[in-house]
């Protein structure tokens, strides 16, 4: 996303010039902001997309799904999303990327893989159980990253010594 090469830019600037601090609150600034802009489009979309489904479809079943997929996509992306991937881009420019990365893999064997299996194969939620894995896993990288945030670990990195 656009913020999150904002983020990217400037934890990178505030960290390279040893103001960790500013790093922190300009971070969190970007993630409010995300927030914001997060919202009002997925809200619009919540409101604007069932009007253009049909335009792809004739299939009541088809459009039944698609309505069940946004329910879930909504509901579970808004609370997470913005904030997960300017935080991710945020540790990365401050050279925490291992991190990152070593949380991401766990998540998605373990969440996406592990909990899509039973909801789709189990359960037979098919699709919309594989959205909800993958939303799960998210949510669990979502609040491995937060705890990191609020930790201010991620400040202690450097990518040149």
């Amino acid at each position: 996303t656009v913020l999150g090469v904002v983020a990217v830019t400037l934890v990178g600037r505030y960290i390279g010039a040893g103001d960790k601090d500013e790093a922190k609150l300009i971070l969190k600034k970007i993630i409010r902001i995300g927030y914001a802009m997060y919202g009002v489009v997925m809200v619009a979309a919540f409101f604007i997309l069932p009007f253009i489904f049909p335009a792809y479809t004739k299939s009541d079943e088809t459009l039944s799904l698609l309505g069940k997929l946004l329910i879930v996509e909504t509901l579970m992306r808004i609370p997470i999303m913005p904030g997960l991937n300017i935080m991710l881009n945020g540790f990365k420019a401050a050279g925490d990327a291992k991190f990152s990365t070593v949380v991401s893999v766990m998540c998605m064997w373990i969440v996406n893989v592990g909990v899509g299996y039973i909801l789709v194969c189990k359960l037979g939620l098919g699709v919309v159980g594989m959205l909800i894995s993958a939303n799960l896993s998210a949510i669990a990288k979502f609040t491995v990253m937060l705890l990191r945030l609020r930790s201010g670990k991620w400040l202690h990195k450097k990518m040149i010594k």
